[in-house]
């Protein structure tokens, strides 16, 4: 399409909001670029521009539905602002800004600006699949590579839930345990038999209890018992419900 980069382009069809990727390519393609306002062909839609229009950059962008990471230069322009900074690397300029940590940090904490709807469909279609792809094989390699059976031990011998082993590389996450109960039933009914044969979650019911009326955070009794933190308020929202006032 040539909207926006058609010298014989009609001057109503200025203002119109881009909605695809190849319209916005077109429009900074040419060696002149079209103030979507005011129609005016340039070599860069400045600030100083825009400001007779009475707007910022930032909400130019944002009207027509542009990149805030590019610039608002012509095609031709671009090109020769990228060979010149090439050239000043190759030469070593010492005027060229030095990246430091609070250039860094200023980078990283700067506001965060929502990708337009059109960019999101487009990166979704050409990532997503091979996004899925890539978990799903990275997740099997990982189960395969997992003794399985060294878990249900350290299960059945430690009564702990698996959330407390999070931070032991030779054991599954709790991602790699649903994957492989969903596609093994024989191995599910063998976790079923460890988890719920001990009581995991309820044997340290007591332990729990005591730790609370000792102080102790409910995140730290997760913590100290193995159990998950959602188990511990579970546990004490069940104690509370019978009016016992284990907080004393």
């Amino acid at each position: 399409m040539k909207y926006y980069n058609d010298a014989d382009e009609p001057i109503e069809l200025i203002g119109h909001k881009f909605t695809n990727k190849e319209d916005i390519n077109s429009y900074f393609s040419g060696d002149r670029i079209r103030c979507l306002i005011c129609g005016k062909w340039l070599k860069a839609v400045s600030g100083m521009h825009l400001k007779m229009h009475g707007i910022t950059v930032d909400k130019y962008k944002l009207m027509f539905g542009l990149p805030h990471g590019k610039g608002l230069v012509c095609g031709e322009t671009s090109r020769k602002q990228k060979n010149a900074l090439v050239k000043r690397i190759e030469q070593g300029d010492s005027t060229l800004t030095t990246i430091t940590p609070e250039l860094m940090y200023k980078a990283q904490h700067s506001p965060k600006r929502k990708y337009p709807s059109y960019h999101l469909k487009d990166l979704a279609g050409k990532y997503g699949d091979m996004g899925r792809k890539a978990l799903t094989s990275k997740s099997k390699e990982r189960a395969e590579n997992i003794d399985w059976d060294s878990f249900l031990a350290e299960i059945k011998k430690s009564g702990r839930a698996i959330w407390s082993f999070k931070n032991k590389s030779d054991m599954p996450t709790y991602y790699d345990l649903q994957k492989k109960i969903s596609e093994d039933p024989k191995f599910k009914q063998r976790y079923d038999d460890a988890v719920r044969g001990n009581k995991i979650k309820y044997s340290k019911s007591d332990a729990v209890l005591k730790l609370r009326k000792a102080g102790h955070s409910m995140r730290e009794i997760a913590s100290l018992t193995g159990i998950s933190l959602t188990h511990v308020k579970r546990m004490v929202k069940e104690r509370q419900a019978t009016h016992e006032n284990i907080d004393e």
